[in-house]
């Protein structure tokens, strides 16, 4: 029954994240009710999107064949931070190759963009903290366990504690991925609020219209980097669960050292980064919400 806090969680989440789907999709503008150049943008959008998520689950699933033949642990932490990288790659494609308005005559509204303007708040912080997260493990578990040891063992004259962290053989791989995904991504936020307006496009439609790419984007990079947190916290509770104290020898009794309480919290809160993790993936994106008469040329 210990899992039961978990499974509850799980289902209010998935429960939300129905409700919340379903409300997208209702509120979401016929194609048909669009200007033609709107309409186009935002399909132009969605087939980069699937082509993305499509490239993205291809290397995962690359990654996942390769670890089962070779039964590599290490692999399969790669693959979400792997695939999110792939996929912002993919999606920063087609932020590049986005059409300028053609024609001898072009106007252009001057409109003050920023990445905050079109990537979700909630997002963004998100992804800047969990990102920071796994870089300081996979450093610390550098550091602390060499090249390319995956255990670190501490020890004192009372006490004794060793962990299974990311040494480099795990963290070094990791952080290039790391490095990929953080990288494309941020380059696919920067473009976003550069890119060619749409014609026709009141400025409502086509921030809605940007603010929708960048959320495709981000809410896959977040999931991953939540993951692999998540993963590397569980890892990391190892040190807790492992320090004991030696120093009852007569009596051959072994005592919790006072960090063997917090290994509980570290695993649940890890599987909730996890958890989290799959929830973001699944989050859909606001879209056109507006009228049709607000789209209207």
């Amino acid at each position: 029954m210990a899992g039961l806090p978990l499974l509850v969680v799980l289902a209010v989440l998935a429960a939300a994240g129905a409700s919340l789907a379903v409300q997208v999709v209702r509120g979401r503008v016929r194609s048909a009710d669009l200007p033609l150049p709107v309409a186009a943008a935002r399909a132009r959008g969605t087939r980069w999107s699937a082509a993305a998520l499509l490239a993205g689950l291809g290397a995962v699933g690359a990654l996942v064949a390769l670890a089962l033949a070779r039964r590599s642990e290490t692999l399969v932490l790669l693959a979400p931070l792997t695939g999110a990288g792939v996929h912002a790659v993919t999606a920063l494609l087609g932020e590049l190759t986005w059409p300028r308005p053609g024609g001898r005559v072009r106007s252009a509204r001057l409109v003050a963009r920023s990445i905050r303007a079109s990537a979700p708040p909630a997002l963004l912080g998100t992804a800047l903290a969990t990102g920071l997260l796994v870089l300081a493990a996979c450093v610390a578990g550098t550091l602390l366990a060499g090249a390319g040891a995956q255990t670190w063992t501490w020890r004192t004259a009372n006490y004794a504690a060793g962990s299974q962290v990311p040494g480099g053989a795990v963290a070094l791989p990791l952080l290039a991925a790391w490095a990929l995904t953080a990288v494309a991504t941020a380059a696919v936020l920067h473009r976003m609020p550069v890119r060619p307006a749409v014609p026709c496009a009141p400025p409502a439609v086509d921030a809605a219209l940007r603010r929708t790419g960048a959320h495709r984007v981000l809410r896959v990079s977040t999931s991953a980097l939540l993951g692999t947190a998540g993963v590397l916290l569980v890892r990391w509770s190892h040190f807790a669960t492992t320090w004991r104290s030696t120093a009852d020898v007569l009596t051959g009794e072994i005592t919790d050292g006072p960090l063997a309480a917090l290994a509980g919290p570290v695993v649940t809160a890890g599987l909730l980064l996890v958890l989290a993790g799959a929830v973001v993936l699944l989050l859909p994106a606001r879209g056109l919400r507006s009228a049709p008469r607000a789209v209207a040329a």
